[in-house]
Parts: C-alpha cells; structure tokens; sequence
C-alpha cells in the first residue's frame, strides 16, 4: 500500500515538473528576443562559428574567460544543423528547462520527497525574470546557474565516498570554463570543505569523513592551482580573469549603490540590464534565516554557499592591491535561481506548516500559502511583462532589421563587401551579427570602420569609381545621429542612403553605397 502511494506520489510530481517546464517554455515564447545584435551574444556565436568550422586559434587565445564551455553546444549546433537563429537559441533554451529540472531535484532531494515543494520550486525558477527574460539569448549565465545548482545536487546529497568527491571537484574545477567568477564559487566551497574538515578533526564519530573531505578540498584545491598557474602563463598576472580585470570596466566602473539597487524589491528600473531581482530575494533570505534557526544543516549550508557568492558579486573587487566594484547587472543573478527557489519553497513550505499548527487547521494555511505565491507569483509576472514590453521587444525589432538590411544587400549584389559603422564598443558584435545573417559565407564579409582615418581611406579609394558591390551599414540610434557621425568624421566622399529601416525602439539602420562622385 505504501509502494503504490510512492509510485502515486512519483508519478504526480513528474506530471507537475512537466506542466512546469510546458508553463516555462511558454514563457519563453513570450519573451523570445533571440541573439541581441549589439552585444556579447554576437561574440559568441563567431566563437562557435570558428569551432564549427575547425578554428580554435580564436578560442584558445583566450580559453579561460568567457563562455569556453558555452561555446561548444553552439557549435556542435551549427556543424550539425546549420547557420541560423534557431540553431543558436536552441542551446540556451536547453539550459532554461534543464535549471527547471535541477531546481525540482534539489528541492525534492533536500526539502519535500513528496514532489509537492520541489514543484513550486521549480516552478519560482521557470518564472523568475532574470532567468526566462534570458532563456533565449546567447550568453554564458544561464549555464552558470546549470552549473551552480549541479554542484549544489552533487555536494549535498551524495555519500561520502572518496571516488564521488574526486569527480565533485573535477566538476568544480571545470566550472571556470563556464565564466570566470566560478573561481569565486570554488573558493567559496573549497572553504566550506576546510571547515568541515576542521569540524571532523574534533568530532570522533566522523572522523571516517576526514580522508574523503581532504580529498575533496585537494581536488579543489589542484583546479584553482592550475587555473591560476594558466592565468599567469598567459596573461602574467595570478588573477586577471577570476576577478573581472577588463578594459570595459574602466569605461563603466561598478559602485555599491547600483548594486545594492538590484536587491531592491521595489521595481524603481527597468533598465534591462539593472532591472532588480524582486521578492524571490527575500523569500531565499527568509528560507536560510528559518533553515539555520531549525538547524537544517545541508540547507543552511546551500544557503551559506549561496550567500558568500552572491556577496563576492555585490561587493567584491578585481585585485587584492586596490578595491573596486564589479558593475554586476541582473542576469548575473541566474546564477542563483536554484538555490533562491530551493530556500524561497522552503519559507513557504515552513510558514505554512507553522501557521497550521498556530490555527489548528489547514484553511488559514492554505490562504497563507496562495498569499507568498501570488506575491511572488504577480511581482515576476509585472516585471516580465514591463521589461519584455520595453526591452525585449526593441531587441527582436532590432534583429529583424539587421535581417532585412542584410537580406537586401544579398539580393543587391551576388557577392559583397560590407563596412560596418557602429558606436565604439558596439563594432566588433555588430560585423560577428552581420557575418551570422551572411551565413558565414564568404561572398559576404563584413568588416568594421573603426575611425575616421578607416573611413576616409576607403572613400578615398572607392570615389573614383561606382562599386555595386561595397555597402555602408551604418546602425545609431536614429538617421540624424547617424548623419552627425557621418559629418563629425569629415568624410571625404559622398555616401549613398539606398536604404533604411527604423525601429520603433528608435534605431536607425542605413545602408550605403558611395556615390560616383569626388570629393568633396
């Protein structure tokens, strides 16, 4: 009779995990915005573009930072279905409902065998914003947050057992191939494992785990030794990569304020990068608060780990010898969906078992219960629907664009060259989109125009003759921006506009030709 109860109860939870992810994936439709034309996910796809094609002199320069793993999936797509946006999303798409999955299995595993709990987490992760908002773009967070909750699963749940930690801290050492703030992690658990270690000196009765917790610790222990010893052939310097040493973070330096803001509940942004991570914050808060107070050890110890990452982030530095914040923005938090969820279901799940015994009865628990998950529930639903509505929305509008520019300069001319004008810092992602619509093939290049000598030179050459075949794609926020670069870069031949697209999020694309006249 039991048996049959457990196989009941098996079968309902599956049944709610698959309603979760359905509920998860329709949520993504919703939000699709598919690679941003302007920014990293550009980046990447031209990284696996490379590995597709056999290249990884592109990789391998720089095989410690960003995205080294992210790109492989990518990759593998593109060798075996072809070029395309589809092939690219997919990839992230797979991550989205693969961080659902693990979500339901810490939660059952730690909180609720009964399935119950564990699908509501499940369900807070497949409805977070910083998580859904991105399940289809082309950036390395939502692997984090695969990664986290794995090693999370994998930490707290298997026997001790010398084999088991040695491939728990082969997983851990492998993290940093994923982004580089996964050395933090590690260093984060690897302190963990030395107080466990410490406690276990003292405590005779586990004495026995003394030999498989050293064993742990040197396996991360020998990933950090060799990751940093990477860093130093390559870059001279220990801790380039871990600690966020990018010239970008010179231009937009971090500061406490902003992201301290991101903690805020009170949705006073929707700037898509800053917009705040909402309530499941302090639903996560109140879950380690109540899993400490009861003396949950494997919980308090997902909340402690949890908590020491998300503190390096808000307030860590880039090096030792100086301090400075990293400017962190919201879809760093995907790092942390499953924990937030796992500790967010269980303050529900607490509360409202309190609240039955206070009553005696399970009705006020009940309406407790639909109180934190509608909250919880209406907040996300807010945010998601404003920040797909203002951002996501001029995301997707902006892609198409770029596909019609690019689709007409392939009916232009059967084979072409194209020179991309964009703002700085916004050139190189734009020619690797630019080179995606394309194909990748090579009767299209683009290139990009850099600077007002890059410009001149090429109206130098191209003005004494008509060329059918050599295109301008300039993008700006609108035409009268882009006439004012134009003009600012005192251009020595006249451009051509033989086409225009105009966003409704304001921006402008142009492409064109140089007229077959002399300078000016």
């Amino acid at each position: 009779m039991k048996t049959n109860k457990i196989e009941k109860g098996n079968k309902i939870a599956i049944a709610g995990l698959m309603a979760v992810i359905i509920i998860g994936l329709l949520l993504a439709k919703y939000t699709y915005t598919g690679p941003d034309p302007l920014y990293d996910d550009s980046t990447y796809i031209f990284e696996a573009h490379e590995m597709a094609t056999g290249n990884f002199s592109q990789v391998l320069i720089d095989p410690f930072t960003y995205a080294f793993f992210e790109v492989v999936p990518y990759a593998l797509s593109f060798y075996i279905f072809g070029y395309g946006i589809p092939q690219a999303f997919t990839t992230s798409l797979c991550e989205y409902v693969l961080l659902i999955i693990l979500t339901f299995l810490l939660a059952r595993k730690l909180i609720d065998e009964s399935g119950k709990y564990a699908m509501l987490a499940a369900f807070f992760t497949a409805i977070t914003p910083f998580v859904v908002l991105y399940a289809t773009r082309i950036l390395p967070d939502m692997l984090v947050g695969v990664f986290f909750a794995a090693l999370l699963y994998f930490y707290l749940s298997i026997k001790r057992k010398g084999i088991s930690y040695f491939f728990l801290g082969i997983i851990a050492a492998l993290g940093i191939y994923v982004k580089t703030e996964v050395l933090a992690l590690l260093g984060i658990f690897a302190l963990f494992v030395f107080l466990e270690i410490i406690h276990d000196a003292f405590n005779y009765h586990k004495f026995k785990h003394l030999k498989a917790d050293a064993l742990l610790l040197g396996c991360f222990i020998a990933g950090l030794i060799v990751t940093l010893g990477s860093y130093l052939l390559l870059y001279y310097h220990y801790f380039r990569a871990p600690f966020f040493i990018f010239k970008y973070y010179t231009l937009s330096p971090g500061n406490l304020s902003t992201n301290l803001s991101l903690l805020n509940p009170k949705p006073t942004s929707y700037d898509p990068e800053l917009f705040s991570i909402g309530l499941i914050f302090y639903y996560f808060i109140a879950g380690g608060i109540i899993a400490i107070s009861k003396n949950n050890k494997r919980l308090t110890k997902a909340f402690l780990v949890s908590l020491g990452f998300l503190l390096y982030l808000v307030l860590g530095t880039d090096r030792f010898t100086s301090y400075t914040f990293i400017p962190i923005v919201s879809r760093f938090f995907a790092a942390f969906a499953a924990p937030f969820s796992l500790l967010g279901a269980y303050f529900v799940k607490e509360s409202v078992n309190k609240m039955a015994e206070a009553t005696k009865g399970k009705f006020t628990a009940f309406l407790l219960a639909a109180a934190l998950i509608s909250a919880l529930v209406l907040y996300n639903a807010f945010q998601i629907y404003t920040i797909n509505s203002e951002y996501n929305a001029g995301v997707r509008q902006l892609s198409d664009a770029f596909h019609n520019a690019t689709y007409y300069i392939i009916n232009a001319s059967s084979k072409a060259t194209v020179y991309v004008l964009a703002h700085i810092g916004f050139n190189i992602p734009t020619v690797n989109f630019t080179n995606f619509e394309f194909k990748f093939s090579p009767k299209y290049n683009a290139t990009s125009i850099f600077s007002e000598t890059d410009l001149s030179s090429f109206c130098n050459v191209k003005t004494t003759q008509t060329n059918k075949n050599v295109f301008i794609l300039s993008i700006n926020t609108n035409k009268t921006e882009t006439q004012k670069v134009l003009k600012q870069l005192n251009v020595s031949c006249n451009l051509l506009l033989i086409k225009q697209y105009v966003t409704p999020s304001g921006y402008f694309l142009g492409v064109y030709t140089v007229s077959p006249t002399n300078s000016r």
